[in-house]
This record gives C-alpha cells, sequence and structure tokens, in this order.
C-alpha cells in the first residue's frame, strides 16, 4: 500500500500495524470518526519522529490542507480538521505547539507543530 504525504508516496509493507493506547479505544469521548482521525494523525507524527530521531517532539507541522488529505476530507473541510484538532488538545491527546518562521523572503509564516500524546492524557 502506498500512502501520500506532501508530494512524496511512502510504502507501506504488507502486513504492518499501528498500536494505539487501549485509552483511546474505550473514551466515550470520541466518535468512531474521532478514533480513526486520531490514530492516522499518530501514524503520520510517528512516521516524521522516525524520520528525525534527533528532533525530538517538535517534527511534524502539517498545513490543514496536508491534514484534509489524511483523513479523506476535501480542502473545504479544513473548519472540520480544528474543530477535530481542538477537540483532541481539549482531551488531552494532542498539543499543539504555535510557532513561526520566516522564508527566504523574510516573510513571517505559521508553524504549527502537532504532538500526539500516546498513552498519556497530558
Amino acid at each position: 500500500m502506498e500512502i501520500k504525504i506532501g508530494e512524496h508516496s511512502v510504502k507501506v509493507r504488507d502486513g504492518s500495524y499501528v498500536t494505539i493506547p487501549t485509552m483511546w479505544l474505550f473514551d466515550e469521548n470520541l466518535s468512531p470518526q474521532d478514533l480513526q482521525r486520531l490514530v492516522k494523525l499518530w501514524w503520520r507524527y510517528d512516521y516524521f519522529r522516525n524520520l528525525n530521531p534527533e528532533g525530538g517532539e517538535e517534527v511534524f507541522f502539517p498545513s490543514q490542507k496536508s491534514l484534509c488529505h489524511l483523513f479523506g476530507l476535501s480542502e473545504k473541510s479544513q473548519p472540520k480538521v480544528s474543530e477535530f484538532l481542538s477537540k483532541m488538545e481539549k482531551l488531552g491527546y494532542i498539543r499543539r505547539i504555535r510557532s513561526g518562521f520566516k522564508d527566504s523572503s523574510g516573510n513571517a509564516k505559521p508553524r504549527h507543530y502537532i504532538i500526539v500524546n500516546r498513552g498519556t492524557n497530558a
């Protein structure tokens, strides 16, 4: 299976799997759709963390557009993505660090890191 990440494709080995915290399965605050999105978010976060093991937690800064694609939503669904992220942050499953950088032209650009708190309610 291939999964698209931005302009790149990642080949996922047949038979590979994701381990998730049991509390995610039994949290009545998570709809089945929320759980699926949270698992996909965890997989993507873990992918980038494994690419940059020296990077610490701040390795994953997806755009709203890329999260729409990850969750199988149209690009017009960015408000749904924002709502989901806010809910996951409120429940303690993710942390967002809002920061920014300047591009090569000196323009300020946002960079919002997402950290998935796997196994703990931070």
